[in-house]
């Protein structure tokens, strides 16, 4: 469960995961459960924190893309 006003980081390089990622998290935010932090409707270009996975680096260095997405639970209304 993520709290109001909590995020979370998706981070992949396979873009048909990236594209069924972005479906899901949009049917989310059109509920207005979930708030995208970078580009509505789209991945961000660079995390939002950035750490680099141990997957992260290996892929870059094959020159695969990274696909980021950056969200935040929306706050309950008072």
């Amino acid at each position: 469960m993520l709290r109001p006003g909590g995020g979370f980081s998706l981070r992949t390089d396979a873009k048909d995961y990236a594209l069924e990622a972005l479906d899901a998290l949009e049917a989310l935010e059109a509920n207005e459960t979930l708030e995208n932090l970078s580009t509505p409707g789209g991945w961000a270009s660079e995390p939002l924190y950035p750490f680099e996975t141990p997957y992260e680096t290996r892929f870059k260095a094959q020159g695969l893309r990274i696909y980021y997405f950056e969200y935040r639970r929306r706050q309950e209304p008072s």
